[in-house]
């Protein structure tokens, strides 16, 4: 008889620290489900409380904690990638338009179109690049990007883009110039592509955000043996407070 009731109490007793455990466990498994349905591309679940305990429940949460952090960081890098791409291809794409446009209008000869052409090749081989490194960027994840240093004409370099800027403004009546204040063609050493790319940033935002009828002024000069190029327009400006 007292073995029986001992084990009737020890079955009792089981019983109650089983249902005390579960009641523990189910509150934070169920968040973890909770959360776990939240997640998507466009999401921003909030990370886990973790309780002091050590124990398997608050390692599951640090644990699943991480992998929202990896998550989130995975999906900042998508829509980084994407705003990327739309914003370095829309350029080199506008001048296609604008050039073939041009072509199509005022091109008479063999000889005239098969300058058009070329220059659209030049383009088309520029977006290729653009679009190999940003995969390159999005692949790395460092978030580094290596440059490709080589010699080139600085001075060369901005006459085509004082030609491209001609191009970018016609739709808005906006007139560029080109000022080299230098002496002889300047030569450096850099990445043409990122060089580029910086510089025709801030001519299309300096055309987009300038009035019709607008200028767009591109200089190069010397200070003290360094080469200072300056993009100015007539545009809104920037207040202050976002310099």
């Amino acid at each position: 008889v007292f073995l029986l009731a001992f084990s009737r109490a020890g079955l009792l007793f089981l019983s109650f620290i089983d249902w005390f455990l579960a009641g523990r466990a189910i509150p934070p498994v169920s968040r973890i489900t909770n959360t776990a349905r939240k997640i998507s591309a466009g999401s921003h679940p909030q990370p886990l409380p973790i309780e002091d305990t050590r124990n398997v429940l608050s390692r599951l949460g640090e644990t699943f904690n991480s992998m929202l952090s990896r998550l989130e960081d995975s999906f900042r890098k998508i829509r980084q990638f994407s705003a990327d791409a739309s914003h370095e291809l829309r350029t080199p794409l506008t001048i296609l338009r604008g050039e073939t446009e041009v072509a199509l209008r005022w091109a008479k000869t063999p000889e005239e179109f098969r300058h058009m052409l070329a220059s659209n090749m030049e383009e088309i081989d520029r977006m290729s690049r653009i679009i190999e490194n940003l995969l390159t960027l999005a692949k790395s994840d460092a978030g580094e990007m290596s440059l490709e240093l080589k010699e080139f004409s600085l001075s060369d370099l901005l006459q085509e883009l004082y030609l491209q800027a001609k191009t970018l403004g016609e739709s808005k009546q906006i007139t560029a110039s080109l000022q080299l204040s230098v002496q002889e063609e300047i030569h450096l050493r850099g990445d043409e592509l990122r060089l580029r790319q910086v510089f025709l940033n801030l001519i299309s935002n300096a055309i987009k955000y300038s009035p019709e009828g607008g200028t767009v002024e591109l200089a190069l000069a010397l200070d003290d043996g360094e080469a200072v190029v300056t993009i100015a327009d007539t545009g809104i400006g920037i207040p202050a407070e976002h310099l």
